[in-house]
């Protein structure tokens, strides 16, 4: 089932969605079968060598950081990417996942940086207030429309977004002499680091 998935999902397999059933029941499967024998299976000792306990230890680090990666390779690039580039981010998760782990979570977990609740509950509430001081001014702001050039708010207008996030579109004006008019092919050569 886990193979499977990896094996014949593709670019039109809607993911997530029902789809993502096949993967994780394989995953619960695996797990439910593993440690009732007297003798460990193959699949069982495979999953004890260390390097993929090493994966198991920064997984979660791994699961945080990868995603965010992978979007900035393909906003720089603004087309899929190859072997090559997929090769590099996989390596490039692997190395700041592990040092995430290292310096970030282990510390954490262990209390060594902040050993008292009191200290994480002060931390956790000072994070939540910047956080929504910076969410709040960034909607007051309109999204800073000022960061884009005129040809990406024209590509922005000509492409609208989701959830009322069109804010920093609604609060500019354009700046080309045709006004917003249809998305020219020049309007995107700026976008996605082009």
């Amino acid at each position: 089932m886990i193979v499977g998935s990896g094996r014949f999902f593709d670019q039109l397999t809607r993911f997530p969605g029902p789809a993502a059933l096949l993967p994780c029941l394989g995953t619960a499967l695996f797990i439910a079968m593993t440690g009732h024998r007297a003798q460990p299976t193959r699949s069982e000792r495979l999953m004890q060598t260390r390097p993929l306990v090493f994966v198991g230890l920064i997984s979660y680090s791994l699961y945080l950081w990868h995603w965010p990666l992978i979007a900035f390779a393909l906003y720089l690039n603004c087309h899929p990417t190859g072997p090559l580039v997929d090769s590099g981010l996989f390596l490039l998760s692997l190395l700041v996942a592990t040092l995430s782990w290292k310096f970030v979570e282990r510390p954490f977990r262990n209390r060594l940086l902040l050993p008292s609740r009191n200290q994480i509950f002060g931390l956790a509430l000072g994070c939540s207030i910047s956080a929504t001081l910076v969410g709040w001014s960034l909607v007051k702001s309109g999204g800073v429309p000022s960061r884009l050039t005129p040809r990406e708010l024209e590509f922005a207008h000509d492409n609208p977004l989701p959830l009322g996030a069109r804010s920093a579109l609604s609060k500019s004006k354009p700046t080309t002499p045709g006004g917003w008019g249809t998305l020219r092919p020049e309007a995107t050569d700026s976008c996605c680091g082009g």
